[in-house]
C-alpha cells in the first residue's frame, strides 16, 4: 500500500501549517496521516545545526504521530556534480550531513521504520558540454555512480536509512540542461548494489511527453534515438522499477516544460487510479510524498487539496493508520 506523505523544510512555521492539514484532513476525511518528508536547504542548513535540526524533526513527529519518515538531500547549484573534482566533496558532504541527521531523528523519535535518503545522482551540466551519443550519456552516469558507490561504502553507519536516486526530465535552464537518468532502466541501475529508486510522477510525465513530441534538448533527443518512447506506467511500475521502488513524489504533471512540473493533483495528465493501482499491485508498503510547486506556501493550501483530492478519487489506494 502506500503511505501518504506530506513534505516541508525544517522550520517551526512550516511544521505548524503541516499538523494542522494532519488535523484537517482527520476531521474531514477519517484519514491520519503517518508519514513525512523533508526537503534539505542549504539555506536552512547555514542557519541551524544538525542537533537543532533532529530535535525539531523529531518532536514534530513526535506531537504528530509520524511513523515514517524521508529525507530529500540537498539540491545543490547547477552543475555541481559528483564526478567532477572541484565539486566531489560538497556532494558528498550534502549527502552525509543529511544521513546523519536522519539517524538522529530516527533515534530521538524512536521510528520503527527506515527513513528513505532521496537524491539526485547528477545535476545539470552546460548545453555545450552534453555528450553527443547515448553511449557517452551513460559513461557520465557510470563516473557518478562509481563515485557514490566509493562514499556509499566508506560510510560507516548507513543503518536505519535507505537510500534512493530519484528520476529527472529533460529541462533546460538558462545554460544547463539536465542530463538524467530519465528511463526507469537507468534509474535502477543501482539496485544491485543496494540503492533503491524514487520515482517522481510528474518529471515521469514530462519524459514521456517530451519523447512523443519534443525535440532540441540533446539529452532527451538521445533518449528518443536509443528507446523510442517511455514505457506505460505500468511496465515503468510493475517492471522496470517493481523490485527498487521506495518512494513517489505525487503531482500533476501537463506538456513538456518546466512550467507544467509539480501541478496540484488532478489538473494534468497523470492517470492516477492506473499508477496507484500499478503501485500498490506490488504488494509491499511504498512512500507517497505529495510534493508541489509551491506547496509550501499559503499555509499549505495546495498539499492540503491535492491530499483531499487523493482521498476523494482514488479511493483504498492509501495504508490507513
Amino acid at each position: 500500500m502506500i503511505i501518504m506523505q506530506l513534505k516541508s523544510t525544517q522550520q517551526e512555521e512550516a511544521f505548524a501549517n503541516i499538523a494542522a492539514i494532519i488535523n484537517r484532513l482527520h476531521k474531514s476525511h477519517g484519514y491520519r496521516i503517518r508519514g513525512h518528508e523533508v526537503h534539505q536547504t542549504r539555506g536552512v542548513m547555514a542557519k541551524t545545526s544538525l542537533p537543532e535540526r533532529a530535535k525539531m524533526v523529531s518532536s514534530f513527529c513526535a506531537r504528530n504521530g509520524i511513523r515514517y519518515l524521508a529525507y530529500h538531500s540537498p539540491i545543490l547549484g547547477r552543475g555541481q556534480n559528483i564526478w567532477e573534482d572541484k565539486w566531489r566533496e560538497k556532494v558528498k558532504e550534502s549527502l552525509a550531513l543529511t544521513i546523519q541527521e536522519a539517524q538522529a531523528v530516527r533515534k530521538e523519535a524512536g521510528l520503527q521504520s527506515k527513513v528513505v535518503i532521496v537524491f539526485h545522482l547528477t545535476s545539470y551540466m552546460p548545453s555545450k558540454e552534453v555528450p553527443r551519443t547515448h553511449k557517452e550519456k551513460i559513461a557520465l552516469y557510470e563516473a557518478a555512480e562509481q563515485e557514490f558507490l566509493k562514499f556509499f561504502k566508506s560510510e560507516q553507519d548507513t543503518d536505519g536509512c535507505v537510500l534512493a536516486v530519484e528520476n529527472t526530465y529533460p529541462r533546460h535552464d538558462g545554460d544547463s540542461e539536465s542530463i538524467g537518468p530519465f528511463h526507469p532502466s537507468e534509474l535502477a541501475r543501482m539496485e544491485k548494489h543496494g540503492i533503491m529508486t524514487a520515482l517522481d510522477l510528474a518529471h515521469y510525465q514530462l519524459y514521456s511527453n517530451y519523447l512523443s513530441r519534443g525535440k532540441g534538448r540533446l539529452a532527451g533527443d538521445l533518449d528518443r534515438e536509443r528507446y523510442g518512447r517511455a514505457p506505460f506506467w505500468d511496465q515503468c511500475i510493475k517492471k522496470d522499477l517493481a523490485s527498487s521502488l521506495a518512494l513517489l513524489h505525487i503531482s500533476d504533471a501537463s506538456g513538456f516544460e518546466v512550467r507544467g512540473e509539480a501541478l496540484p493533483v488532478g489538473s494534468g495528465e497523470i492517470p492516477f487510479a492506473d499508477v496507484l493501482g500499478a503501485c500498490n499491485s506490488l504488494g509491499r508498503d511504498v512512500r507517497g510524498t505529495i510534493e508541489l510547486s509551491c506547496g509550501h506556501l499559503q499555509k499549505g493550501r495546495l498539499q492540503f487539496e491535492s491530499a483531499r483530492w487523493l482521498l476523494e478519487n482514488v479511493p483504498g489506494a492509501f495504508k490507513e493508520a
